[in-house]
């Protein structure tokens, strides 16, 4: 858990907003939600808590392409949570509300975007195209699954692109963030709250 401040101006001006550093039994549900997700449907980190055989899937589902893996798969991870909790609770993550405008400026630097020739009023217009989600086109405000930071240098987010999307394509103009705390985060922490008035 070491890693660098982010060398982009505008990825560093991120975290320049704010953020904190909670266990994960201590996130809201839907942070959870998110994590748990990531770490062990899309990923295997956190394998060893669902037994993916007794997954709720109608035999006739091919991929995950179909809305019904979706629907078993988050019905799964809804049941599992008290056990992610469980096993996973003392795991710190670093949480936070951004603007939009903000992250679309981080990623309009994203080395994929660069590469494509794409300027930041592209970036923007790009993500204010309506879009689909797992057959869904809108998130209502409350409860919304965070997007996951990337550590990486040439990226902006690690997963979530898509809810991302959707979120900015309906008029969100902040959006939740989570991401993995190394130690340049916790220094960061530290000089925010001490330039922070007390109350």
């Amino acid at each position: 858990m070491s890693g660098e401040r982010p060398k982009r101006e505008e990825k560093l001006n991120l975290f320049e907003q704010g953020f904190e550093i909670v266990p994960y039994r201590d996130l809201p549900t839907a942070y959870q939600m998110a994590i748990a997700w990531y770490m062990a449907i899309n990923g295997e980190a956190w394998d060893d808590v669902i037994n993916h055989d007794k997954v709720n899937i109608p035999e006739d589902v091919e991929n995950s392409d179909d809305p019904r893996w979706h629907e078993g798969y988050k019905k799964a991870v809804t049941d599992h949570l008290p056990k992610f909790v469980k096993k996973y609770g003392k795991i710190e993550f670093g949480i936070a509300t951004w603007t939009a405008e903000s992250l679309i400026s981080s990623i309009s630097g994203d080395d994929t975007f660069k590469e494509d020739g794409i300027d930041l009023g592209g970036t923007r217009a790009a993500f204010h195209k309506p879009m689909q989600n797992y057959f869904t086109t809108e998130y209502p405000m409350e409860n919304r699954w965070p997007v996951i930071m990337s550590s990486f240098e040439d990226e902006t987010f690690q997963d979530g692109w898509h809810r991302f999307h959707i979120y900015v394509a309906n008029g969100h103009e902040d959006i939740p963030v989570v991401f993995y705390p190394e130690d340049w985060h916790f220094e960061m922490k530290a000089e925010i709250d001490a330039r922070t008035p007390k109350i």
